[in-house]
């Protein structure tokens, strides 16, 4: 009888240690199990992001065009910034004015030509800056009539170009300088006309020319 006495003691005073193993192990099982079973992969069709009033401030998900889209608002749910892949795949950036028109927008044409378009907060375009497939860059001014008033253009063989126009669009003023160090200043009618030409040559001889109706010089200024 005592001896079995001094077995039951022995049993109840290892039994908490073995109680304690196994909760170790059984946690440390559960927890590589949990690291087994983390998601390589987290799909879905959109994703919200609120704020701590609940208000949505952005959105990640397909457009109603099936193209995924991301999308921002500010504390006033007014729209600030979207970027998406357009209708062609190419990708584009927009940013906003609070009344939902876009100031600013970049994307690409034809998948290889970047393109730049700032507005006003009217929406009326003011700058549009692109870069085409040849190589030529171009960076253009308007009005708020959506006349093209002021055109820079850097060629294939870096040949710069300024152009100048009226309220109406037409060409009033050209400037040019070449790759060859050849710069010349041409002065046009209502007509797009030429009617006065200054140029100076890469050896730096002066030539002037007023020119007729029919563009011919009809009075010429060299340098002596």
């Amino acid at each position: 009888m005592i001896r079995r006495t001094g077995n039951l003691s022995f049993v109840l005073l290892i039994l908490p240690t073995l109680v304690c193993l196994w909760l170790l192990y059984d946690r440390a099982n559960a927890g590589q199990q949990s690291r087994d079973s983390i998601a390589r992969e987290l799909r879905a069709n959109r994703f919200v992001i609120v704020d701590e009033a609940g208000r949505k401030r952005g959105e990640f998900g397909m457009s109603e065009k099936g193209q995924p889209q991301v999308r921002l608002w500010d504390e006033r749910r007014r729209m600030a910034a979207r970027m998406e892949i357009d209708h062609d795949g190419m990708p584009a950036l927009s940013l906003e004015h609070f009344s939902g028109r876009p100031l600013a927008a970049m994307g690409v044409v034809n998948g290889e030509m970047p393109l730049f378009v700032m507005n006003n907060a009217k929406g009326n375009r003011k700058i549009r800056m692109v870069i085409s497939d040849k190589g030529l860059a171009m960076l253009a001014f308007y009005d708020d009539k959506k006349n093209q008033r002021c055109t820079m253009l850097l060629g294939e063989e870096d040949d710069l170009l300024l152009s100048l126009a009226d309220v109406v669009g037409q060409s009033r003023l050209d400037l040019s300088v070449s790759n060859e160090g050849e710069s010349t200043l041409q002065l046009n009618d209502a007509s797009e006309q030429p009617k006065i030409s200054l140029q100076v040559d890469a050896a730096g001889n002066a030539l002037g020319a007023v020119l007729g109706l029919d563009g011919k010089p009809i009075r010429w200024a060299a340098e002596p």
